[in-house]
């Protein structure tokens, strides 16, 4: 049903158009059927002309909400709906958390000090300690602060981002480069979203519905966007609306 709805909502300004052209057909049905209800001398023909300029008029109506109906479907109900991946993703309930670097926490480090002699009672024999050497003292080292893998996915063959590179700067119209080709192709789409967590996402463009091998797969006119570390990801969809593990890679952008 989504998959229809989107179809639709792409070719809103025909659905638009073919329903205008004919509102205004009916329009003039109707400016005709009011002038032959007018001007008619029989009630007979008065009462029909009547009808038909009521049916026209809500025809005319009908089609002037479904234009508008089309265009708010393409610019305010289908950003609403649910992604594919949101979908195939709580049916099949996989979720792809952040990856981190684990911490490691440093090995505390004891000083060992040599054993001072003790005095042996007289009556016992003397017996010789022999201290042990005291290693040299070390400092520990310092607790490395997490960071933020720069990859996320990219490990199915047919969705790679290969330009930028993972953790580049970028800036002003970012070019997207890669592989969008998988069997059953159906269209791959390119999102970015801000901030080290991979949250909102916000689609770049259109669906693009052509598969690529090896090349340019959209622009980000990052113009918009305010500075700071942005998530770029490319998913590609089947004809059944699944799709496999997306790829993303970390950028920063700066202005």
């Amino acid at each position: 049903m989504v998959v229809f709805i989107e179809a639709v909502a792409e070719r809103w300004h025909w659905v638009a158009a073919i329903c205008v052209v004919a509102a205004v057909y009916y329009l003039r049905r109707l400016r005709w059927a009011h002038i032959q209800a007018r001007d008619s001398i029989f009630g007979l023909e008065r009462e029909q002309a009547a009808l038909a300029e009521r049916r026209y008029f809500s025809r005319s109506v009908l089609l002037v909400f479904l234009a508008f109906f089309s265009y708010a479907l393409r610019f305010h109900i289908l950003p609403l709906l649910p992604e594919p991946e949101r979908r195939v993703a709580e049916a099949q309930s996989i979720s792809f958390p952040p990856t981190a670097t684990p911490t490691q926490t440093a090995t505390p480090f004891i000083e060992y000090v040599a054993e001072e002699e003790q005095p042996l009672p007289t009556a016992e024999p003397l017996r010789t300690v022999t201290p042990s050497p005291s290693p040299t003292p070390v400092e520990p080292t310092a607790t490395p602060t997490p960071g933020v893998a720069a990859v996320q996915g990219c490990t199915v063959q047919g969705v790679l981002i290969t330009s930028p590179a993972p953790g580049a700067a970028v800036s002003g119209v970012v070019t997207v480069s890669g592989v969008a080709d998988i069997p059953n192709f159906q269209f791959y789409k390119i999102e970015v979203a801000g901030g080290e967590a991979t949250g909102d996402w916000s689609v770049i463009g259109e669906l693009q519905r052509n598969p690529v091998s090896g090349g340019v797969l959209g622009l980000w006119d990052t113009g918009p966007f305010p500075a700071g570390p942005y998530w770029v990801r490319l998913v590609v969809v089947d004809n059944t609306g699944n799709y496999p593990v997306p790829c993303a890679i970390r950028v920063t952008l700066v202005k």
